[in-house]
This record gives C-alpha cells, sequence and structure tokens, in this order.
C-alpha cells in the first residue's frame, strides 16, 4: 500500500512462498531485487518479470529502522 517515501511496502506475504521462506513478511519496505531499485508497485513487477523461476536474487528490505539483505530463489507463481 501507499505511503511516503521510497520502496514498496509489503501488505501480506503469501504462505509457501519463496518471500515467506526468506522471511519476509508484511510491513517490510522492499528497495531492492536483483540489484535494481524498487520505487513502486510498477517497479517490482518489472523486475521480477525480467527473472525466471529458479533464479536467486538478493532482496534488500528495511524492517522498521533495520535494512536486511535476503537471497531469494524464484518461482513459479
Amino acid at each position: 500500500f501507499a505511503f511516503p517515501g521510497p520502496g514498496v511496502r509489503l501488505s501480506g506475504v503469501t504462505p509457501g512462498s519463496p518471500a515467506e521462506a526468506a522471511g519476509l513478511r508484511a510491513g517490510d519496505v522492499v528497495d531492492r531485487v536483483g540489484g535494481a531499485e524498487v520505487r513502486s508497485l510498477a517497479d517490482l513487477g518489472r523486475v521480477l518479470r525480467a527473472h525466471r523461476p529458479g533464479d536467486r536474487v538478493e532482496v534488500v528490505f528495511r524492517r522498521g529502522e533495520e535494512t536486511r539483505r535476503v537471497e531469494i530463489r524464484l518461482s513459479e507463481r
């Protein structure tokens, strides 16, 4: 959902998804995926479509004041 500032705030994470397995959760703000900056939901979709299932991508996100990095192996939707 919209909020002031860069990135995309997750409203939720699908149970059993790669994001959940990597530890992402509702409220986290995604700033980068696979080295690409994410400033909007459209950016996030574009970046994810540029990769294939099985690709491993680094996701940089914020949880509160802390910046975290995780590697996620993408799967088919």
